[in-house]
C-alpha cells in the first residue's frame, strides 16, 4: 500500500473522515441518507493524493456510489420535469444532478468513460 500522507498537509482529518464515513458503519437503518455519498467523497480525496489509481479504492468507491444512487432514489423522489415545480422539487432536482455529476467525475478519474 502506498503512503499517501506525505502529500497531505493535515492527514489526520482525512484519516478521521475515512474512519467515520467508510470504515465505521452505524447500525442499519440509523445512518443518514447521504452517509455513503460523503464516504465516496472521502475516498475520492484519498485517491487524489495517491500517485496512481488504486484498484481497491476503485472497488470501494463505486460500491459506495451504487449505494448512494439507491439510497438517494429511495429517500428523495425523482424530480419532475416540470419547470414550474415548487421549491422542494427544484432542490431535489439539484441534488440528483450533483450526484450524477460526481459519479461521472469518478468514472472520468478512473478512465471509465
Amino acid at each position: 500500500s502506498e503512503i499517501f500522507y506525505a502529500h497531505a498537509s493535515l492527514p489526520m482529518y482525512l484519516r478521521a473522515a475515512l474512519c467515520l464515513l467508510v470504515r465505521c458503519k452505524p447500525p442499519a437503518g440509523s445512518e443518514p441518507p447521504t452517509l455513503c455519498w460523503w464516504g465516496a467523497r472521502a475516498i475520492t480525496s484519498q485517491q487524489r493524493l495517491l500517485q496512481g489509481r488504486s484498484a481497491t479504492l476503485h472497488g470501494e468507491l463505486f460500491a459506495l456510489w451504487d449505494q448512494t444512487r439507491e439510497t438517494i432514489q429511495a429517500y428523495i423522489p425523482a424530480p419532475s420535469d416540470s419547470l414550474d415545480a415548487p421549491a422542494p422539487q427544484a432542490y431535489d432536482r439539484d441534488r440528483h444532478a450533483r450526484m450524477h455529476i460526481e459519479i461521472a467525475l469518478a468514472h472520468t478519474a478512473y478512465w471509465n468513460d
